[in-house]
């Protein structure tokens, strides 16, 4: 059991587990609603509590109804062991969205049709696009961390990578390679200034790819080892128009 600000939370299954944190189900006794409690690694916080309280900001001001919402945070949670042993953690409370994450989702139902990709897709863009106009940039879009509800509306979560649009230099660009490797852009990739925004819309992008084809439209990020990044870092028009008519040929047969 773990109690946030009084309110006592059943710990039931891990959900993720990451370098940081694990995320499990909790059960509130109280209301009997279930949240994820994301759990923080005590030695991560001795180096990156800044990172968390950024998180927990970020998360305050973003409502919006297709991002995970924060409910609770505490830094003086209590575990409480199933022998009595107590002990002091840091907990993000965050909306529990019931369904899978893209990714399971589209390896259940195949690939998207038109329709379906625009749809979500469209709320995607909706979620990004609110987010940047306050001023933060996602870092980490990818289908693992686009979820969905008992609804089927999407929920982007884990804003861990997140950052300012504008750097601590009072720029526009940003320099820290961030994210994951499949869905970087090549200036990401290659390490070289970069704007936040253009991150998340290229990631955004390669994931929609993902959602029409079921499959990614590179097998690494890496010019010097993939064919197909490197044609995609010397013409991306080319590059996409090549996709496409592929896409037209096999609708076609």
């Amino acid at each position: 059991m773990i109690v946030v600000d009084k309110a006592e939370y059943a710990i039931m299954q891990t959900i993720g587990t990451g370098v940081s944190c694990k995320v499990k189900v909790g059960l509130n006794k109280a209301t009997r609603q279930r949240s994820a409690l994301k759990i923080f690694d005590k030695k991560f916080l001795k180096v990156a509590k800044e990172g968390v309280i950024q998180e927990v900001n970020l998360l305050s001001e973003l409502r919006h109804p297709n991002i995970i919402q924060l409910q609770q945070f505490s830094e003086k949670a209590v575990q409480i062991k199933p022998g009595g042993k107590q002990s002091k953690r840091t907990v993000l409370v965050l909306e529990m969205a019931q369904g899978n994450d893209l990714f399971d989702y589209i390896a259940q139902t195949g690939a998207f049709d038109d329709p379906l990709c625009r749809f979500y897709f469209g709320q995607i863009l909706s979620a990004l696009d609110f987010a940047h106009q306050k001023g933060y940039c996602h870092r980490d879009i990818k289908a693992e961390n686009i979820l969905l509800c008992e609804n089927y509306q999407i929920k982007i979560a884990d804003f861990g990578f997140a950052s300012l649009v504008e750097s601590l230099r009072g720029q526009d660009k940003l320099y820290t390679k961030l994210g994951t490797t499949k869905y970087m852009a090549p200036e990401v990739l290659e390490e070289q200034p970069y704007t936040g925004v253009d991150h998340d819309l290229f990631a955004a992008t390669v994931l929609l790819f993902i959602l029409r084809t079921m499959a990614s439209p590179w097998t690494q990020a890496s010019p010097q080892h993939d064919p197909h990044y490197k044609a995609f870092c010397k013409n991306p028009d080319k590059f996409w128009k090549a996709h496409l008519n592929t896409q037209k040929m096999m609708l076609q047969e």
